[in-house]
């Protein structure tokens, strides 16, 4: 994962691992409920998961003049509105990840690629 420069002083430059962005993102998005699961990016994409110590494989950290850029794939469990639930997920992420490293978020991209909508009970008596 690439490190990207936060500031640079007169004391030397200040550059923050990609892999701490992404779990600092991680660890912010696995706080909004309505996600079942995040899955992950590159070889390992069958394999879906929870797990913060394997976040940048949860999260595509980029960077560029206007900010970091952020990207997650994840699966929404149908409690509620999806767009409520992304939109969620957008803010909670976007203000701790600028609060915690003091550099602009300038976007964060989610894909929802499935839900998981629980069947309703169709018996009757």
């Amino acid at each position: 994962m690439n490190n990207y420069s936060i500031n640079s002083e007169d004391d030397g430059d200040i550059v923050i691992a990609g892999d701490v962005i992404s779990g600092i993102a991680y660890e912010a998005a696995c706080k909004v409920s309505g996600i079942s699961k995040f899955l992950p990016f590159g070889k390992s994409s069958l394999l879906p998961g929870r797990a913060a110590e394997n976040a940048s494989k949860f999260v595509k950290v980029s960077t560029g003049e206007d900010g970091i850029k952020l990207k997650f794939r994840v699966v929404v469990n149908g409690s509620r509105k999806v767009t409520d639930v992304i939109t969620e997920l957008q803010k909670t992420v976007k203000n701790s990840v600028q609060e915690i490293t003091g550099r602009a978020v300038s976007s964060v991209n989610i894909v929802v690629s499935d839900a998981e909508i629980a069947a309703e009970d169709q018996s009757t008596s």
